[in-house]
């Protein structure tokens, strides 16, 4: 499992991103929509693993069709996720592009700290 998860974080930093108008900040934005991506499912993970009682909320849950996904499961959401932003963001004019992708992090940065309140850590092991 730990070689996906390392797979999947050189592939999520490693996609390219070609738009007719694909600027440097549009790619800045998609690269921090990826590893924004990552630490969220980092900080999720760790929250499951912390305790069996411990699962993602209702809010959340439905997009793991469960309450406590297994880990490939969860990075499978994820990667469908980052691929389909990326598809949104290239499809996008410009303006629209940016502000998508600033509304995806700033959904991730909260879930993040939503993980973080409820006792998850932040490691990364191999």
């Amino acid at each position: 499992m730990k070689i996906i998860i390392s797979i999947l974080i050189f592939l999520f930093m490693a996609v390219p991103a070609y738009a007719d108008d694909w600027t440097n900040e549009d790619t800045m934005l998609f690269t921090s929509v990826c590893v924004f991506q990552i630490v969220d499912g980092l900080t999720t993970m760790s929250h499951l693993e912390n305790n069996d009682l411990n699962y993602i909320s209702n809010t959340w849950n439905w997009k793991y069709g469960c309450k406590r996904p297994s880990a490939g499961q969860m990075w499978g959401v994820k990667a469908v996720e980052l691929v389909g932003a990326y598809y949104v963001g290239k499809t996008l004019p410009s303006k629209w592009r940016k502000v998508f992708f600033i509304g995806a992090d700033c959904v991730l940065v909260y879930c993040i700290q939503n993980n973080l309140r409820a006792g998850a850590g932040f490691s990364i092991t191999f």
